[in-house]
Order: C-alpha cells, then sequence, then structure tokens
C-alpha cells in the first residue's frame, strides 16, 4: 500500500487542512529509488504532487484544491546533506539522507493567493530499506532564520540501532554532528510538551505543539499511528566548536509513530 498526504497549516487559526491518498498496491503512485535522481509522484493529473529530483537538486510540484506550487530546495554552497546507512534487525537495513535549511524558489499560491518565499525555508527527507516488523520512531526538524544565522535540525530516536545517529545540525549550510536524542513527553497524559535533548550536551530544548497531523490505521497484520506535530521550540543548541545558539518559539515540527508491517 502506498500512504501519501499533503497539508497546510495556518498558523493565526490554528487551522490544519490536508489532502491525502492510500493506494492499495501502491497504484497510481511512483518512487524515486535515489535521493539524487528520480521522480515520486502520486494523484492523479487534475490532484497531484510529485518531487522531482536532478543531480541532487529537489523541484516541488503540487496541484490541488487549495494549494498549487512550483518550486525548487537549493543549499548553500558546499553544504552537504546527511547520508547514513545502518543494520537493522537480522538481516535487514536502513538508508536515510537528509537536508534542512534549504532556500526555496519558485511560485505558491495558497487559496488563490501567491506567497512570498524570500524568507522560506525547507527541509527534505529521503529514507527506505526493511526495517523491523515493529518499528517505533520519534522525530524533530527544524529549519530557522536567526540573528545568528540560518539554522538546521534533525534529530531522530529509534530506528539507527548501531551506535550511529542521523542527528545533525546546519550552520549556515555547515553540517555539525551531534549525539543520541532523546525525547521526553508522556503520550498517555498529554503530548503537547516534550523535552528534547542530545547525550553530548549539544541539543537542550523543549516543544510546544500548537496542533497535530494524525492517522491511525489497523488492518491487522498491517498497523499504522502516525502522529506529526507543529510547535514552538525554545532552548540552546551547540555546534561543534562550542558556539552556542538560542532558540525562542522557532516553528518547527515533531513526530510520534510506530508501525507494523
Amino acid at each position: 500500500a502506498a500512504s501519501s498526504f499533503c497539508y497546510l497549516y495556518d498558523i493565526k487559526s490554528n487551522r490544519l487542512v490536508q489532502s491525502e491518498w492510500l493506494r492499495p498496491f501502491g497504484l497510481g503512485c511512483r518512487l524515486s529509488s535515489s535521493p539524487q535522481n528520480g521522480i515520486a509522484r502520486v494523484g492523479s493529473k487534475q490532484h497531484h504532487f510529485e518531487f522531482d529530483i536532478k543531480d541532487g537538486q529537489w523541484h516541488v510540484n503540487i496541484t490541488l484544491t487549495n494549494i498549487q506550487a512550483k518550486l525548487a530546495l537549493s543549499a548553500p554552497p558546499l553544504s552537504l546533506p546527511l547520508s547514513l546507512s545502518t543494520p537493522t534487525g537480522y538481516n535487514g537495513w536502513t538508508y536515510t539522507q537528509k537536508h534542512n535549511a534549504l532556500a526555496v524558489t519558485g511560485e505558491l499560491t495558497i487559496y488563490s493567493e501567491p506567497q512570498p518565499l524570500q524568507h522560506a525555508l525547507a527541509s527534505y527527507d529521503f529514507s527506505a530499506g526493511y526495517m523491523r516488523a515493529k518499528t517505533a520512531w520519534r522525530w524533530a526538524s527544524i529549519n530557522a532564520i536567526t540573528s545568528q544565522g540560518t539554522i538546521g535540525l534533525n534529530l531522530a530516536a529509534g530506528v539507527n540501532e548501531t551506535g550511529n545517529t542521523e542527528n545533525v545540525m546546519w550552520v549556515n549550510g555547515q553540517r555539525h554532528f551531534l549525539g543520541a536524542a532523546n525525547f521526553l513527553f508522556n503520550r498517555h497524559i498529554s503530548d503537547d510538551f516534550w523535552q528534547v535533548t542530545t547525550n553530548d550536551g549539544q541539543v537542550d530544548l523543549t516543544f510546544r505543539a500548537l496542533n497535530c497531523r494524525k492517522e491511525k490505521l489497523n488492518l491487522g497484520f498491517i498497523k499504522n499511528n502516525f502522529r506529526q506535530y507543529i510547535g514552538y521550540y525554545s532552548g540552546v543548541l551547540t555546534d561543534n566548536e562550542g558556539k552556542k545558539y538560542q532558540l525562542h518559539n522557532q516553528l518547527g515540527l515533531a513526530e510520534d509513530h510506530f508501525a507494523k508491517w
């Protein structure tokens, strides 16, 4: 099955509008086998979105009722993505490539209103592999323009099991590797407040959720409990050279996901 979604979050009205598709056997869905070149596309001719990747540059094309876009994501000169492949389970493997704090150019229209892009930032996430039959992860992502420069952050816990991590901070395009990430929250009482840290002490953040995109599926042999939160991060980041960066109510994403496949 192929599951796809695209959503728009309006901060002022705290409103989330989404389009989603669930395609049995992947019908009508095309995926790229590489984060460097290829096309991933889902939907019909009238309503669809796609990622068109050429020589490592990602292009995003969206044609939906409320959103139309033709965008290009560009990294700063000499900025490198995170690329990581690790063993998983008994004989599986997991690969991921990610890049945060990318510049956005092109055209974006929301509810027939063109949007300015000069202060927009984006990130991409390409992941593939043969994971455990039951997999759970937590994830955090930030793209920020601050007084100290452009900052991107990717943190994850639960998938890479061999001592390697996919935890990285980009500062004006420069990549800084981080230690193992810890996500502290209570999903059974209130998941609106998280503490996010790393074992090396370079990340010390709190996260306050504003809204959540949810998806729950239980077909017995396949289960999916997906929650992606939009909210504000505050706290301190420290790069590999010891320089500190303050975040105060910086918009970002957090994710809590369980899958059985």
